[in-house]
């Protein structure tokens, strides 16, 4: 099995160092536009004892068809690793060259997304997909991936559905001001266009940011956190789709931690931070951008491991169902945590906001596609595909602290307060 990964990231260098471990991969091309990134992605692999040998690090310009086209010949499954801008170039390539195809992250069609970047886009590709003998399944991250499969899950088994809530908490335990995911995505998940959003009865809305604050209580180590509604979840668009049953509303909110800082005070010392920078100097900025220069990059979270200015850190997904069930009303909670412990275990040089990604179902549909494990060619969402008990069994052999539970008789929106 040959696989090609564009994107040098951590997600990206993650997803190589767990594939080379399988005895059936032969050859893992990865790829970015970046020689830096490809440079400390090498050292990291080396340092990590990967077996280097069948990692080829490559130069490629994700935009240009053309050029993904040369890196993936003769692949079995193309990875796109970076930002759902590259989609649609990655996916054309892949079908020029008849080779699989998944990525980690999609957006949902909403005013200030370009068209390119969004789920529906890609679904767009389905025929060619299936002229050309491949098969394609978008947005497999923790979230588009996991999320879809229990969602879907919890859905079949109620009558009604009335809300599908997702609540995320990155908290890294240090005094360092470093960004648990890439600063510009940590930024934009918030403040990118086209804003915070809801789907409310089928309408994607955007809601206020700040009127979104909620106390949540997350199982395990995260506790009670303050969550704000973010814009980056595709699944609040993609559920309707694969649901069969209408549902009111459809929101994801999330928590961040540093240190004792919590959400809304990391975003004032990165704006601070920014405007510092500046100073008076009146210049054409991006606030996104400038804050997000704030930050240490995810990329020195090894050093900052070793020298022991990370004490912990740990990345908890809870999504809520709520409906009724045999009449009543319940919710159905999954959630998974992945705690720095079991991140060490399966990726040392990792944090838990990369493994629970890339440790998830996307290296599990990886493999599966280049096994030839699944049959379906075009375009296809998870929710689509046969194998999704055998997808979930892999997840939790992966070390996640995977938990389900059916709250029955208790009044919608209070079982988590």
């Amino acid at each position: 099995m040959k696989v090609v990964i564009i994107g040098a990231g951590g997600q990206g260098t993650g997803l190589a160092d767990l594939l080379v471990r399988e005895r059936d991969v032969d050859d893992i091309v990865l790829a970015d536009h970046d020689v830096r990134a490809l440079d400390q992605a090498h050292g990291t692999l080396s340092s990590a004892g990967a077996d280097i040998g069948r990692i080829a690090c490559r130069r490629v310009d994700a935009a240009d068809v053309d050029d993904v086209a040369r890196l993936i010949s003769g692949a079995d499954v193309a990875v796109n690793a970076i930002l759902p801008k590259f989609n649609i170039p990655i996916m054309k390539a892949c079908v020029r060259e008849a080779v699989h195809y998944t990525d980690l992250l999609a957006l949902p069609d909403a005013s200030g997304t370009p068209k390119e970047e969004t789920y529906s886009a890609q679904l767009e590709l389905d025929d060619a997909f299936r002229q050309a003998g491949a098969l394609a399944i978008p947005y497999v991250g923790l979230a588009g991936g996991w999320s879809s499969l229990v969602v879907k899950r919890a859905i079949d088994g109620m009558e009604t559905v009335d809300e599908v809530l997702f609540y995320c908490c990155a908290h890294i335990d240090t005094d360092e001001f470093i960004a648990p995911v890439a600063p510009i995505v940590q930024m934009s998940m918030f403040f990118g266009p086209p804003g915070p959003l809801a789907n409310l009865g089928g309408v994607l809305t955007t809601v206020d940011l700040l009127a979104s604050a909620e106390d949540y209580e997350f199982p395990g180590p995260a506790g009670k956190r303050r969550v704000y509604t973010m814009n980056v979840l595709g699944d609040i668009a993609m559920i309707p789709d694969f649901a069969g049953k209408s549902i009111r509303r459809l929101e994801s909110k999330m928590a961040l931690g540093l240190g004792r800082l919590d959400t809304a005070e990391i975003w004032i010392k990165a704006l601070a931070r920014a405007c510092e920078k500046q100073g008076h100097a009146r210049t054409e900025t991006s606030i996104v951008e400038a804050m997000a220069e704030a930050f240490v990059l995810p990329t020195e979270y090894p050093r900052l491991l070793r020298e022991g200015k990370i004490r912990d850190d740990h990345f908890t997904v809870v999504i809520e169902v709520r409906g009724t069930m045999d009449g009543r009303p319940c919710t159905s909670r999954n959630w998974s945590i992945t705690t720095l412990e079991s991140t060490r275990r399966h990726l040392p040089w990792a944090w838990p906001a990369v493994y629970s990604s890339i440790g998830n179902t996307p290296v599990e549909y990886v493999l599966a596609m280049g096994r030839g494990r699944i049959p379906q060619r075009g375009v296809r969402r998870v929710t689509d595909l046969d194998n999704a008990a055998e997808i979930l069994e892999g997840v939790a052999r992966r070390g996640h602290v995977l938990g389900e539970e059916v709250l029955r008789d208790v009044p919608q929106g209070c079982e988590s307060r």
